[in-house]
């Protein structure tokens, strides 16, 4: 009986051993992966700081383009102002020749 009882402890103890060492295993794994959810997180915060940065530069453009048309436009209406008072003065110079 009592060798019976020395093998069950031993193998009770063996038995420990390799659930502490698999417990050590599942706590290494379980660190890497709270690293890896880290680092994922990390990775999405920046994206997301560079679509903010992307979204800000594309108002900016699109603010910029629409100041380029305005500017065109009114270089248009001086422009055909200008070719009417250019007539005029043509018109001018003919009737004074």
């Amino acid at each position: 009986m009592m060798k019976e009882i020395s093998l069950t402890t031993s193998q009770v103890a063996s038995s420990s051993e390799e659930l502490l060492a698999s417990a050590e295993e599942s706590t290494a794994a379980t660190n890497q992966v709270a690293d890896s959810i880290t680092e994922v997180a990390s990775s999405v915060e920046v994206q997301g700081e560079n679509t903010e940065e992307s979204a800000k530069g594309i108002t900016e453009i699109t603010t910029g383009i629409s100041r380029i048309a305005n500017n065109a436009s009114a270089v248009a209406e001086s422009s055909v102002e200008t070719t009417k008072q250019a007539m005029e003065g043509n018109e001018n110079i003919q009737s004074v020749v």
